[in-house]
């Protein structure tokens, strides 16, 4: 009982606490001992025998579990994680930051599970999760490291989509229970072991990607020396057989894709002389023939920043620190599909049609100036149609998207674009801007707009 319960007390104790206290642990066969120092303070403690639950826990499931590395910069909280983790003899080794974790990854330390908290300072969890999982080093062994996040409940929600997106399945909420510890650890390596096994027998012809076996030239247009070795290592390691240029700012860049017609573009934003999308669009005004791929290569993942690249003409958007995995996918899906004659051959497989060839005939007749000026004025609406598009997306004005809608489907029939005037159908109809549908749309536009560019180009 206290006479006053604020922070600031205003009276003394009466004594009657420790007394309370000392009656009760009477009672439990122990008594208060106190050392106590003049001008430095008392220190009270006390000795109990009690029964402990016995350990339920099978130390079986977590026999494939021998080292572990945790990632905190609290001693007091590693130290308690370390003696949890002893007790069940697994080796542990501290990182006391993002930054001293990667250098211990980086000198070929290998982990059964990396147990990582999420707030520290200059690089939180997530940070340091991303540069682990885009490590060049060791890529192929992290890119899979099974990892467990600490953090507080108040994270919960911001928490639940960077772990989604970075495949951490494991959380625990902080203070750590010991069970729970150890619950999470063995299904993590259980399940990380159940992976392994039902991937090995495919592994080999994973790695034999049929890209492997491919030649390209593969532009590369960044301005950071580290950025750029990264990025070329790892285009290398996917296309062993291709050729890589290098460009350091925009207008090199240009200047290098007239010169050296790649057939894959990966495109920094942020660079001196010409920016990412200065150059693309630059590209694309003098580009002839099929459009070469260009991928956006950014340092963040900004609300609208994936609109603002497309925008400018490119295909796709890929965040840094680049991750291995993911510009593998980026390559099977942009290089396999660039080629008209393997795209056409997909479409056709689905029934779709581009070009509704006796209609077009109508118009495109023998004499071949009239037929080139018609294909030109053409393919001048599609992309002026295209750039008010971009606009509405960009402004989500939903009266704009509905007029370029009408004005795409106009120009779509008259040519004899079957798919292509679908889709305008679809903005013209528009009554409401939801922002997945609407970008997914003015995707399929663009890929669209791509194929039936060149089917025209090619006389039709």
């Amino acid at each position: 009982t206290q006479e006053d319960g604020s922070i600031t007390k205003r009276y003394g104790g009466t004594g009657l606490g420790l007394t309370i206290s000392n009656k009760l642990l009477e009672l439990m066969d122990s008594k208060l001992e106190v050392k106590s120092e003049v001008d430095k303070g008392s220190n009270f403690s006390f000795d109990l025998k009690v029964k402990s639950e016995k350990d339920k826990f099978n130390d079986e499931l977590l026999k494939g579990i021998k080292r572990v590395l945790v990632v905190d910069d609290n001693d007091s909280n590693r130290q308690i994680l370390k003696r949890m983790l002893e007790l069940k003899k697994i080796k542990v080794d501290e990182a006391d930051s993002g930054l001293a974790a990667l250098l211990m990854l980086q000198k070929n330390a290998e982990y059964d599970v990396i147990i990582m908290d999420y707030h520290m300072p200059v690089m939180d969890g997530i940070e340091t999760i991303k540069k682990i999982k885009g490590d060049i080093i060791k890529t192929d062994k992290l890119e899979d490291q099974p990892i467990v996040m600490l953090y507080s409940s108040s994270d919960s929600e911001k928490l639940q989509a960077e772990c989604d997106a970075l495949d951490i399945q494991s959380r625990l909420v902080k203070p750590i229970k010991m069970q729970e510890m150890y619950d999470v650890l063995a299904q993590l390596k259980n399940e990380h072991l159940k992976k392994s096994s039902l991937v090995k027998s495919s592994s080999i012809e994973e790695k034999e990607c049929p890209l492997k076996d491919q030649v390209y030239t593969v532009l590369i247009v960044e301005d950071n020396e580290v950025n750029m070795y990264l990025t070329k290592i790892l285009v290398q390691e996917l296309t062993p057989n291709s050729t890589i240029v290098e460009a350091r700012d925009g207008e090199e860049a240009v200047k290098l894709f007239f010169d050296k017609k790649p057939d894959f573009v990966l495109m920094d934003i942020q660079m001196p002389k010409m920016n990412g999308y200065e150059a693309t669009k630059a590209i694309r005004l003098k580009e002839k023939g099929s459009p070469t791929p260009i991928v956006a290569l950014t340092a963040g993942n900004m609300s609208g920043e994936r609109e603002k690249c497309l925008g400018a003409g490119m295909d796709d958007f890929m965040a840094k620190p680049i991750v291995k995995k993911d510009l593998a996918k980026l390559f099977e899906k942009w290089l396999k599909t660039s080629k008209l004659n393997e795209a056409t051959r997909d479409y056709k497989k689905n029934n779709v049609e581009h070009l509704n060839k006796k209609w077009f005939q109508q118009y495109a007749t023998e004499d071949s100036e009239f037929k080139e000026r018609f294909i030109e004025i053409a393919i001048e609406e599609l992309e002026n149609s295209v750039k008010a598009l971009q606009k509405g997306v960009l402004e989500r004005d939903l009266e704009a998207l509905n007029a370029a809608g009408h004005k795409l489907k106009g120009t779509s029939l008259a040519i004899g674009l079957t798919q292509l005037s679908k889709h305008a159908v679809a903005f013209e109809l528009l009554d409401e801007c939801d922002k997945e549908y609407v970008d997914s749309l003015f995707e399929s536009v663009l890929f669209e707009v791509r194929i039936v560019k060149k089917i025209l180009l090619n006389g039709g």
